[in-house]
């Protein structure tokens, strides 16, 4: 999935609507064998943010965080985790 420059603004209204809008992306997925992930989230958190898998938060961010499209931009949100096999959500 690319969502690409994913916009508030369009979303809620206009120019005007640009402070203060969250939002919630929940993604369901199946792995087939069990296996090392390595997540890496270019984010614009400006108040916090979750990251949480099966209902478990995995890592959060409580301050601004916002890579500019950077890769090696220190701010992006990254973990590693070995899920099992079988249906996973995970919540941003």
């Amino acid at each position: 999935m690319n969502l690409g420059k994913y916009s508030n603004s369009t979303i809620c209204g206009g120019r005007r609507r640009r402070r203060r809008i969250g939002f919630k992306f929940e993604i369901n997925f199946t792995e087939i064998a069990s296996a090392e992930w390595d997540f890496r989230f270019g984010v614009d958190f400006g108040g916090g943010g979750v990251v949480a898998m099966d209902d478990t938060v995995m890592k959060s961010y409580s301050g601004g965080m916002w890579w500019a499209y950077r890769r090696n931009r220190a701010t992006q949100l990254n973990y590693k985790q070995t899920l099992a096999a079988g249906a996973h959500k995970m919540e941003i």
